[in-house]
Order: C-alpha cells, then sequence, then structure tokens
C-alpha cells in the first residue's frame, strides 16, 4: 500500500519483494522459501516499479512502514536505501536483541540480504494503554504528521507474540 501525503511525502506500507530477491529468488530467500511461497519473479510486480509506473519517483519514499519482519514483507527495503523504516517496538526488539529466547528466530526471519544495506529501522511509539477497535498494544509512528498505527496481530512473527 502506498500513501502520498502531504507533510510527509510517500509512505510505503510492506515492502514486498524486492527487485534483487525477483531476479535471484532461491539465493535470496532460499530454495525451501521459493518451493513454498512460489513468489512471482517479474521483477515489474516490485514495489519499486509499481511506483515508477505510477509516474511517482521512488526518492519521494520517506518513510517505509512493516507491518512485520518477514521476507514478502521486508525484500525490497533494499529498493528504497535511506528511507526511514518503521517497525512495532515488539518487532524492533526482537531484531535488535535476538538472544531473547522469545526471539531467537527473529534474525532467521529478517534475512541478511533485506538489511545488509543498513536500514534506518526506527521503533514505532507504544503507549501500553493504545487499543485500536479492541486490539491491544498499537503503536503510533513517530516523526509523522499524519497517523499511522500499527496494531500487532499475535503470533503472526516473532516480535507479535505478546
Amino acid at each position: 500500500m502506498l500513501l502520498e501525503t502531504e507533510a510527509d511525502g510517500l509512505v510505503l506500507v510492506d515492502s514486498g519483494l524486492g527487485t534483487a530477491d525477483r531476479h535471484d529468488p532461491e539465493g535470496r530467500l532460499g530454495a525451501e522459501w521459493v518451493a513454498y511461497a512460489q513468489p512471482v519473479r517479474d521483477p515489474e510486480e516490485s514495489a519499486l516499479r509499481q511506483i515508477v509506473r505510477l509516474g511517482l519517483d521512488p526518492r519521494d519514499v520517506r518513510h517505509l512502514v512493516l507491518t512485520h519482519l518477514h521476507p514478502d514483507h521486508t525484500g525490497g527495503l533494499p529498493d528504497f536505501p535511506g528511507t526511514r523504516v518503521h517497525v512495532h517496538p515488539a518487532e524492533y526488539r526482537a531484531v535488535t536483541y535476538p538472544a531473547d529466547p522469545h526471539h531467537r528466530h527473529s534474525l532467521d526471519r529478517f534475512l541478511p540480504a533485506h538489511r545488509a544495506h543498513g536500514p534506518l529501522l526506527t521503533p514505532a511509539v507504544a503507549d501500553g494503554s493504545a487499543e485500536w477497535f479492541g486490539f491491544p498494544g498499537v503503536a503510533r509512528v513517530a516523526g509523522r504528521a499524519d497517523e499511522v498505527l500499527l496494531v500487532p496481530p499475535p503470533g503472526r512473527s516473532a516480535g507479535q507474540r505478546a
């Protein structure tokens, strides 16, 4: 999903598989994952290329909001270097402190190929009492004029076990 905002430019929600993932899925994502997920290999389906087809400049994507850190959501991060990447605080802790036994598989899911360029991971701001339509644990994306909330569905990834 791509949001066009006046104050913050383009905001991309999840990056999907990136252009490099689509050129070499087995090498970047692993043969087992590719056999399971059977991803579309056409680079034109990447978020980067879709943004260009809309007549927009991908460099105008200033914020990237990740719902979670699975490969099919983070693969396009290298296509948007320098973009601030917002994640739920629990997801941030899961990859920042992988020694925690609750998060031991987090770095396995957040693939090296998707984080090798050093994405600017930024935890959203959680308010322990925040709810959204009955969902607890809501966090607000910090530093944005528009309101974007991250709602963690339990069990989707290591950072969403609460």
